[in-house]
Parts: C-alpha cells; structure tokens; sequence
C-alpha cells in the first residue's frame, strides 16, 4: 500500500515511478531520502515540465512500514525540514509509524526553488522602506525569472503533489 501511495505521489500519470531511497545529504535529517519528479503542471497531460519534490522519510525500526504520517508545512512556502524533531517524536511515540516530510514544490531541498539571487535579510516591515525595496526587487526577479509558470507554485498545485 504505501509503494502505491508514493508512486500516486510521484505520478500524476498511470506511468510507474521506482523511488529511490538514499542517504540523507548532509544537514538534512530522516532515515532516508529521496526527490521525486513531479509534473510542472498536473492538469494538463500534454506538458511534460517537471518539478522535483524533496521527501524526508523517518522510521523507528528496520524497514519503512505501510502505517504512514505526513506532516505538511504551512504556506504552501513552508520548508518541512523544521518538523523533523515532530517526526521523531511520532517515531518514539509509536515505532511501527513512517512518517514522511515533503518539501513543496519550490522551497527547501525541492527544485527548482523559487528565490532571488539576493534575499531580503530582515523580516518584512511595511513601514521601514528599505525592507519594502529589498522584497520588491526579490520579488520583481522572481516575477522576471519565472513569469507565467509562478502559478504552479501555490496553493492548489502543492495539495495536489500529495495526491
């Protein structure tokens, strides 16, 4: 069950996706890990861009187990390498439990990830005008590097990635 789970997952097609689990890279942590290659645009079956999604795995015992958890980020924009220690705890709480942790489409691990080449530094402030100028240029190149296909780094197009 949970192979046809990530494959669902990995697919929006009836193509079968084999999902190889590596090593965490280093600073990153799970059990093991793994990107998946997603469609760009998962309504649409004639475009055949991708993104890849960046999924964190953890489980307690030998071997993953079909008794799954997903732990989502908030945004979409969210990272999940921040629910890392939650997901040990669900590992210590109940050690038959994998739990999975995805990087949506655009941020963290997962790529393309949507950034500027110089990042604001500072949270944003409406009233301090050199924060509204280091997000408006940040976000005038990001607006300039993706252009239409920004729209499939929102909302409906990250719930859809965990179907």
């Amino acid at each position: 069950m949970l192979q046809f789970l990530l494959l669902v997952l990995a697919a929006a097609s009836s193509a079968s996706v084999e999902i190889e689990w590596v090593e965490c890279p280093a600073g990153q942590d799970g059990t093991d890990c793994a990107s998946i290659t997603l469609p760009l645009d998962p309504d649409d079956a004639t475009n055949s861009e991708t993104v890849s999604a960046f999924v964190r795995r953890f489980y307690a015992g030998e071997a993953a187990t079909n008794k799954s958890l997903w732990m989502f980020a908030g945004g979409p924009g969210d990272t999940a390498e921040s629910f890392a220690g939650g997901a040990e705890y669900f590992n210590s709480y109940d050690p038959t439990v994998t739990v999975y942790l995805m990087d949506q489409r655009g941020v963290g691990m997962s790529s393309p990830s949507v950034n500027c080449a110089n990042p604001p530094l500072y949270d944003f402030d409406p009233n301090n005008q050199t924060t509204v100028g280091s997000y408006s240029a940040c976000n005038a190149e990001i607006a300039e590097t993706y252009g239409a296909k920004l729209k499939y780094f929102g909302t409906y197009y990250a719930a859809v990635d965990y179907m």
